[in-house]
């Protein structure tokens, strides 16, 4: 999978995410992220494009899209692309996921690349790794409270040290998208 020009990345992560008039992000503890595959030149204006017609043809009231590339180069080197559509909030909640799997169904089409079937305990494991990286706590303190493997999509419940909690949505059809939602601190007494 390499595209002939663009930018080279190790990861790519697009992530939607709820927000008011102007593109302002109003709830970080709510978001669709999707890790596309790494190791490739990536046509930015491609990508681009998909995302913006699957916003298009979605009907999205309105949207901001920020790309922004990382290059690091300390010993090793490593290149990363973080898109960001902040959706009118309204959009988000009805359309959040669906646009994710348009982007990877396109990517898939694009490159041939096909579904590949991914154990439950893997899944998890992704999930257990998406919070720990978007929350900056330690994945080994994330501990699962409640697991629910439905026909289409798993949906994990991690508590962290401090008693908050993480519920991840993971599409058993399309692993690369997941849904990550900070829930409030678990009672005591």
């Amino acid at each position: 999978m390499d595209e002939v020009s663009g930018d080279y990345a190790d990861q790519v992560t697009l992530t939607y995410a709820p927000a008011v008039y102007g593109g302002v992000v109003v709830d970080r503890d709510q978001w669709v992220d999707v890790d596309l595959p790494g190791g490739a030149r990536w046509d930015m204006t491609w990508l681009h494009g998909i995302i913006d017609t699957s916003l298009q043809e979605s009907e999205v009231p309105g949207f901001n899209r920020e790309t922004r590339a990382t290059l690091t180069s300390w010993g090793a080197s490593g290149a990363g692309i973080e898109i960001t559509v902040a959706l009118a909030e309204t959009a988000f909640v009805s359309l959040g996921a669906a646009l994710a799997r348009r982007v990877v169904a396109a990517v898939r089409e694009r490159f041939r690349m096909p579904v590949v079937p991914t154990s439950l305990d893997r899944l998890v494991e992704q999930a257990r790794q998406r919070v720990a990286v978007r929350h900056g706590v330690f994945a080994t303190d994330l501990r699962v409270v409640e697991q629910v493997d439905g026909t289409d999509v798993l949906r994990v419940t991690f508590a962290a040290g401090d008693g908050t909690l993480y519920e991840v949505e993971v599409d058993s059809r399309e692993p690369w998208v997941q849904t990550v939602r900070r829930r409030t601190h678990l009672a005591t007494g």
